[in-house]
């Protein structure tokens, strides 16, 4: 899920699951009362975490860059 600055909480970023009614993130819409126009299905959950990890990185419609901490990678040679 993917929250905007203003605190509105607009799209719900999925993956195929989700088309599954007896899984748990179908029922977990079905229970918050997601309005189907505010879900965005990917092809799995891979695809929908990079999906949010953009939305999140671009200002407008993400959280503030101050609070985000992008993904940090490090590597050891020896």
């Amino acid at each position: 899920m993917v929250g905007s600055p203003r605190g509105r909480r607009d799209h719900w970023l999925v993956g195929s699951s989700a088309t599954d009614s007896l899984s748990d993130t179908s029922r977990l819409l079905r229970l918050l009362r997601v309005q189907e126009s505010q879900v965005r299905v990917f092809a799995n959950q891979t695809a929908a975490w990079k999906a949010a990890t953009q939305v999140m990185r671009t200002p407008d419609d993400g959280i503030p860059r101050s609070r985000f901490r992008p993904p940090i990678h490090v590597s050891i040679w020896s």
